[in-house]
Order: structure tokens, then sequence, then C-alpha cells
């Protein structure tokens, strides 16, 4: 039996989040260490080849859940990097603006 909520939380402890231009280095190690962690999960317990074939399929599952949340946080990372100096801009100067007129 394996708990994912203990291996997920060791990962990022071992991980600690990074900002930047390090967010994607980040991103891609603690990607890698969960998969590689599943990886060993499929493998263990000494299961017989329908226990093992069973664990592949939900692994290919979380898997899929895994790379969508990452892409996710990839393009999230690169808008942040494309768009940081736009939106700082637009903040100091229509966010004032707005409050001005609310008051």
């Amino acid at each position: 039996h394996c708990c994912f909520g203990r291996t997920v939380r060791a990962i990022l402890a071992d991980h600690p989040p990074a900002r930047g231009h390090r967010a994607r280095v980040h991103v891609f190690r603690v990607g890698r260490a969960a998969a590689d962690e599943f990886e060993r999960w499929v493998a263990s317990d000494g299961l017989d080849e329908a226990g093992r074939a069973r664990r592949s399929d939900e692994l290919k599952s979380l898997k899929r859940t895994i790379d969508q949340s990452l892409e996710s946080m990839r393009a999230n990372t690169e808008w942040v990097e494309r768009e940081a100096d736009g939106v700082a801009e637009w903040v100091d100067t229509a966010l004032p603006a707005a409050l001005a007129t609310s008051l």
C-alpha cells in the first residue's frame, strides 16, 4: 500500500519551491521525482503479473494527471516570465486610477 500524500510531501520537502528562472527547473525536478516514485510503486510489493498490470494502468492515469499539471505549471511560469513587465506597468498605472475613482 502506498500513501501518495506522504510521498508528495516528501518530494516537495526535498525540492523546495523556486522563483523566477529556477521555477522551470523546480517543476522538472518535482515531476521527475514523482515519476520515479510512481515507477517504484508499480514494481513493488511482490505483486503477481495481474497486480502489476493493474498498477501499471493506475500509473498511466496518474501520469496523465501529473503531466497535465506540469504542463499547466510550465505555461503559467512562461506567461509570468513573458508578461511580468506589462502587468507591473498596468498595475502601476491603472490600479491607482481605479482606486481613486472608487473612493
